[in-house]
């Protein structure tokens, strides 16, 4: 069975493809399940210039793989399902511009992940590093 062209799938599936291309970029050699559980979000809107940019940022406590993949597909869903006024925030086949989608997570030991350059379509943060990262992230979307 062949895959679908991106023009082709449903926002819902969208988000379920990308969460896990998202996944396997971030993580080396894992295995996901889908895991269910509260997430925390917090949506942040930005005005600057006559323009509205927006910062979802959803928080998983817990650094297992599966969680993790679970809250990358929470949080694309969040991007692709973003209103304002009652339109769709980003395009149908985007997640706004890659820096507009933020997932933090407890402290992965002994595990490589991804530098925020090389993420795509949202960006994962170990809780150490929210600190450090989140000016970076927020200038990164006002650009």
């Amino acid at each position: 069975m062949s895959e679908k062209s991106r023009e082709e799938l449903s926002r819902t599936e969208l988000v379920e493809r990308e969460s896990l291309r998202v996944a396997n970029t971030y993580f080396e050699d894992e295995k996901f399940q889908d895991a269910t559980g509260r997430p925390d979000v917090i949506v942040l809107e930005i005005e600057a210039e006559d323009e509205r940019e927006y910062l979802i940022t959803e928080v998983k406590h817990s650094s297992r793989p599966e969680t993790v993949r679970k809250g990358i597909e929470e949080t694309l869903e969040y991007l692709a399902f973003l209103r304002q006024d009652d339109d769709i925030v980003y395009e149908e086949s985007t997640f706004g511009t890659g820096w507009n989608g933020v997932l933090v997570v407890q402290d992965i030991d002994g595990s490589s992940t991804a530098p925020l350059d090389s993420q795509r379509s949202i960006r994962i943060l170990q809780a150490s590093e929210v600190e450090t990262e989140l000016e970076t992230i927020l200038d990164r979307i006002l650009e």
